[in-house]
């Protein structure tokens, strides 16, 4: 374990951890592949969640440190591993138990913006808590050299509950062996995973290159047409279509690397262009027959 600094896109966060094998709730495996090689412009917008879940952070450690008895506390605590220093973790807190062990501390909040789904929540004392956190928990273990995590969580309606994960040796080397194959197969080599697609709201934010028309497939425009006249399915579907078709203008560098054009065009005919205003807001337009 090494306590250090680090940038996000330098490294493989245990916040990333459940990305990387799909079970994040919030961004998929390709949104996470191009934060790291670093071709999305703007920083993701703080929400209403995230910020109650700062403010309750300090409080909520100091009240599972009080439960279990610890003697001491460290807070805020960046390690790296070293044997793979691309995988490095942020740990609320390390927590010194009455036996002088060390533990790992994660705080958690859940309700307070949004309803609480209770079935992700189970009995306090167990590790009964959302999934994406189990994987949280063990590549934070796995970094640290930890045992035991306390999660200590604050879910509208229920209170306060302290939740106790510990190390599954299993799960943290399924877990490693995900993470190492995403970095060095995709992130250092720039080609986006396999079998998963980006979100909307990540894909309209990477970088195009200007003046460049790429050969794009007839069924995703076909599908993104279907979807924006069919007003009764538009909003999802036209949403996943975009996604698609903005991911379909991707193409391979003279490096070898994966890039993303501005504009596409089928052999049937039919233009994408995906293009700013004087605002700098972004659009997608479909052209259709130009070469009639």
């Amino acid at each position: 374990m090494i306590i250090s600094t680090y940038l996000r896109h330098e490294v493989i966060g245990s916040s990333d951890a459940a990305a990387i094998v799909g079970k994040s709730p919030y961004k998929t495996p390709y949104d996470l592949w191009l934060e790291k090689v670093q071709m999305v412009d703007g920083e993701v917008k703080s929400n209403e969640a995230c910020e109650l879940g700062n403010m309750c952070e300090d409080g909520l450690v100091t009240w599972a440190q009080v439960q279990i008895g610890a003697r001491g506390v460290q807070r805020d605590v960046t390690v790296r591993d070293e044997d793979c220093p691309f995988i490095a973790a942020n740990l609320d807190a390390v927590l010194e138990q009455s036996d002088g062990t060390h533990a790992n501390c994660e705080a958690k909040t859940a309700g307070l913006a949004s309803p609480l789904q209770w079935e992700r929540w189970g009995e306090e004392f167990t590790d009964e808590v959302p999934e994406e956190y189990i994987i949280q928990a063990h590549h934070q273990m796995y970094v640290a050299k930890l045992n035991i995590t306390y999660l200590p969580a604050l879910l509208a309606p229920r209170g306060r509950k302290l939740f106790i994960i510990r190390r599954d040796e299993a799960l943290i080397q399924a877990v490693l062996h995900a993470e190492i194959e995403f970095w060095e197969k995709h992130v250092l080599k720039r080609v986006p995973p396999p079998k998963s697609a980006p979100s909307l709201d990540v894909i309209r934010r990477v970088r195009r290159v200007p003046s460049k028309t790429v050969s794009l497939a007839t069924d995703l425009v076909t599908e993104l047409r279907d979807a924006t006249a069919d007003s009764k399915r538009a909003g999802k579907r036209e949403d996943e279509a975009k996604a698609a078709v903005l991911t379909g203008l991707s193409f391979t560098d003279e490096a070898g690397a994966t890039a993303y054009a501005d504009a596409g065009e089928t052999t049937e005919g039919d233009r994408v262009e995906f293009f700013a205003n004087k605002r700098g807001v972004r659009s997608l337009k479909l052209k259709e027959n130009i070469h009639v």
